[in-house]
């Protein structure tokens, strides 16, 4: 078994978020240690373009749009580089995660194409970016590795076969436990035993050629869609075994942050102006009116005279129909794991496995824990279950501390450790927002895959979680929102599908193009308003599992989920009670369903459970200490801060109204409770 990682928390986990700046995260790339840099906003601006969002997406457009000689205003909520871009692996593929091959079948062979040449475009803006602007973000090319399986290595194998051994179940039980005993088998036992070793090698020979084969028609999907340079190719790993891969040339690997805050600063010096800590308020679903985004708690505003772009990972607006109904919020984990330089090899820098190995591995371990039965079974999210790998520097500064344990995190010591590179390994994705007592151990099951296929693994160094929107039909939502009928207009940029940074710089120039007149070619592939055809069936299973989660999280607010929930109805007080500092939990308390979290001094924090985009129910997230939404992503701190959208909005904070519950009014206490949603709900924001 690994070493235990459960220390390890991520950075939220531990003390409370501030509610006007949630705490950046610890990761590699050190975003918790991010500190302002560009002024707030504090008068009204005017530009011919306004961009809500400073990660990828947004200083990528903006960046652009100076280049055509467009007047640009940034607003970011937080800091740059604060935003999910700052959890990236930093990673630009020339491969789409949802492959070529279903691509091809479910939008055609163009939209395959155009995929091709989009990523390619992506790369090629990259390079081109950090040599004019040089920006030092340690930018390396890398070949993109793709196997339709990764199988432990023979030495933890032989390992794991070197332990004690559980008796097998079924007919050969007895057979199994007395083999393990040592002792004597039956003449019928044997004969069990080997129809079993047999049955085994069937089905492993049957793996064999079906990922053989699926990496085959994959090639020949690159080949028709114009993938440069792919082919098919073994390559050897430490342990001697080799590994049957689909090879793409072109792959990019960076530090995300350097990146940002380094085209941050180009964006500046082209006369673009930057504006941190200036939170805009959420639009309606033909967006903000007259190219006017105001500040949430400020009353200045930034006008723009050409178009609006919301970058906000989610867009911040109510367009529910053609945008935040076509694609599903989701959550990762990825693991930072200590190896010893040169020890894993080079395929590795930038790899992906679809298909973990079954039984114990991934499959069985975090989609059997994560994912709600129905969902398990279906494509759409059975596709994402692959892990993510890639080899990365340790950061600049790390040393281990004397005395520092295994799993204990990077520290600050005397000796510098220069012999070590980090392991990221990223996976085991599953449904933004569910309920807290199915989120079980991702990062020690990712843990364990890496652990048995990487033995030269030591200490875990971080572990850390990230959400991302996954459209339907496959392909991101970049250009006009296809509801938007205001003047100027406005433009989206969301859906990455798990592939953030592609995604973000291919996305930046769909939409800086088509602002200036000059669209790329491939486009149209990105187009929020399409509609494919071929795509229907896929629509039609993501909306319904869409439209449940949503009927779901409202009814929630009303219906009584348990017997501790009836027990809220009369005695509002008694689930608080029982919390111990570090819990959180969403309880009825009354006719309210309140979240309620008792940070470490004892002090018991409550806000509504309504989230501030739609009003749906939040869940407690007992990994990262948050209040998560299922039905669009939005995530709020222990302290009901908002973390991202496509809220913006805080929860309502709820502790004068449930206090006086307490005392034993709870009938009362709730209607007024109710009464102050309504009546404390800002207009114009993106609640309802």
């Amino acid at each position: 078994m690994p070493p235990p990682h459960r220390e390890l928390a991520p950075a939220g986990a531990t003390l409370p978020h501030s509610r006007k700046v949630p705490g950046p995260l610890r990761n590699p790339w050190g975003q918790d240690q991010l500190r302002p840099r560009y002024p707030r906003l504090e008068e009204d601006v005017t530009a011919d373009v306004v961009v809500v969002g400073a990660g990828l997406s947004g200083l990528c457009t903006a960046y652009r749009l100076l280049r055509a000689g467009k007047s640009v205003v940034v607003l970011e909520s937080k800091v740059v580089g604060s935003g999910s871009s700052g959890r990236g692996l930093g990673m630009i593929s020339p491969w789409i995660d949802d492959t070529y091959l279903e691509v091809e079948r479910t939008l055609g062979l163009e939209a395959a194409r155009a995929v091709s040449a989009s990523h390619r475009a992506a790369a090629d803006f990259v390079r081109g970016l950090v040599k004019e602007e040089g920006i030092e973000c340690g930018l390396e090319e890398v070949e993109a590795a793709v196997a339709a399986r990764l199988e432990p290595s023979p030495a933890s194998t032989r390992s794991q076969q070197a332990g004690p051994r559980r008796p097998q179940e079924g007919v050969g039980n007895s057979g199994a436990a007395a083999d393990a005993r040592g002792e004597e088998l039956s003449p019928y036992q044997q004969q069990q035993l080997e129809w079993q070793r047999r049955q085994e090698e069937r089905q492993a020979r049957r793996e064999e050629e079906r990922a053989a084969r699926a990496l085959r028609q994959e090639l020949a999907a690159c080949c028709r869609a114009g993938v440069e340079g792919s082919h098919v190719a073994f390559r050897r790993r430490a342990g001697g075994e080799s590994d049957e891969l689909l090879l793409l040339p072109g792959g990019l690997n960076l530090q995300p942050l350097r990146l940002l805050q380094g085209l941050a600063e180009a964006v500046t010096r082209r006369g673009g102006r930057i504006y941190e800590h200036s939170r805009a308020k959420g639009g309606k679903v033909t967006g903000p009116a007259g190219g006017r985004v105001q500040l949430l708690d400020a009353p200045h505003t930034a006008t723009a005279t050409q178009a609006v772009i919301l970058a906000t990972h989610s867009p911040i607006n109510r367009n529910q129909l053609w945008v935040h109904d076509r694609q599903l919020p989701k959550r990762s984990y990825t693991l930072g794991i200590e190896v010893p330089r040169g020890s894993v090899p080079d395929h590795f820098r930038q790899f992906v496995a679809l298909a973990p190995v079954h039984g114990g591995g991934l499959w069985g371990g975090v989609a059997g824990a994560l994912l709600p039965p129905g969902l398990f079974a279906s494509s759409a999210s059975a596709r994402k279950q692959q892990v993510s790998v890639r080899l990365a520097p340790l950061p600049a500064g790390h040393h281990i501390a004397q005395g520092e344990g295994g799993g204990g995190g990077a520290a600050y010591g005397p000796s510098l450790e220069s012999n070590k590179e980090l392991l990221l390994v990223h996976g085991a994705l599953h449904q933004q927002g569910q309920d807290e007592k199915q989120y079980g151990d991702p990062w020690g099951e990712l843990e364990a895959w890496a652990r048995e296929r990487f033995p030269m693994s030591g200490r875990t160094l971080y572990c850390w979680s990230g959400s991302d929107y996954y459209p339907a039909d496959l392909l991101g939502l970049y250009g006009r929102d296809p509801l938007d009928l205001s003047r100027p207009p406005v433009y989206v940029l969301t859906g990455h599908g798990g592939q953030e940074w592609t995604g973000a710089v291919l996305g930046s120039e769909a939409v800086a193009g088509t602002i200036t007149g000059a669209p790329p070619p491939w486009a149209p592939a990105y187009r929020p308003s399409r509609f494919v055809p071929g795509a229907l069936a896929k629509y039609t299973r993501e909306l319904s599992l869409y439209f449940g989660t949503v009927a779901a999280a409202l009814l929630k607010h009303v219906v009584p989920r348990s017997l501790e929930d009836v027990a809220g109805l009369v005695a509002p007080g008694a689930v608080e009670e029982r919390l111990e500092p570090g819990q959180g939990r969403v309880v009825q308390q009354g006719l309210l369903k309140v979240a309620l979290w008792r940070d470490g001094g004892g002090q018991l924090h409550r806000h509504s459970a309504l989230c501030t985009h739609l009003g749906c129910c939040v869940e407690w997230n007992p990994l990262d200490s948050t209040f998560d939404c299922p039905c669009h992503g939005s995530q709020f701190d222990a302290c009901g801060g908002c973390l991202h959208g496509p809220a913006v909005a805080d929860l309502e904070d709820l502790g004068g109204p449930l206090a006086a519950a307490a005392t034993g009014r709870p009938l009362q206490a709730a209607l007024q409770g109710l009464k102050g949603l309504r009546a404390s709900t800002p207009a114009g924001n993106s609640s309802t």
